[in-house]
């Protein structure tokens, strides 16, 4: 520690040296006992300190004024908010109700975004279907073609123009 630092410490101590809780404060005090120019400074620190508390003390309150602090002394301490007593304080209940809302509307837009998607017309035409009924004939029905012929099915039934079937099969 240096000098500078234990006399902006002295500063901020009062009272006697045994009774301070500050680790700092006290190293403070004790690099400044043996420290020559901190000595008096301690010292003048010292003697600054009580003629404070002397003047305090002498201050006398009013009669008045101490009844009403020793009224206030006796007063029951106030119960902890629970939980519950919490969650009905308005602010609290508007950003549930807030939540609660955006949640809602972030369902909705999902729900209305899985109805409607891109490229939505093009696989009710691949599989048949019709809007006035959605299934007039079964989806799959079964065809029977020799496999030469089935890339022709396929192109002109479903549209398929580059469907190439290899010439194995």
């Amino acid at each position: 520690m240096n000098a500078k630092t234990a006399e902006q410490l002295i500063q901020c101590h009062s009272g006697p040296e045994r009774e301070c809780a500050d680790p700092g404060i006290r190293k403070a005090l004790n690099f400044a006992a043996t420290h020559e120019t901190l000595k008096a400074k301690l010292r003048a620190q010292k003697e600054l300190d009580e003629r404070a508390n002397s003047s305090i003390s002498a201050i006398s309150l009013p009669a008045d004024l101490e009844g009403k602090l020793q009224a206030f002394d006796k007063m029951p301490a106030r119960p902890p908010v629970g939980f519950t007593r919490a969650l009905r304080q308005p602010p609290v209940l508007a950003v549930g109700i807030a939540l609660l809302v955006m949640l809602g509307w972030f369902i909705y837009s999902a729900l209305v975004r899985s109805d409607d998607f891109q490229g939505k017309d093009d696989v009710m035409q691949m599989l048949d279907f019709d809007q006035s009924s959605e299934a007039s004939r079964p989806a799959f029905a079964m065809k029977s073609t020799e496999a030469g012929m089935m890339g022709d099915l396929l192109f002109s039934q479903y549209g398929f123009e580059n469907y190439y079937i290899p010439g194995e099969l």
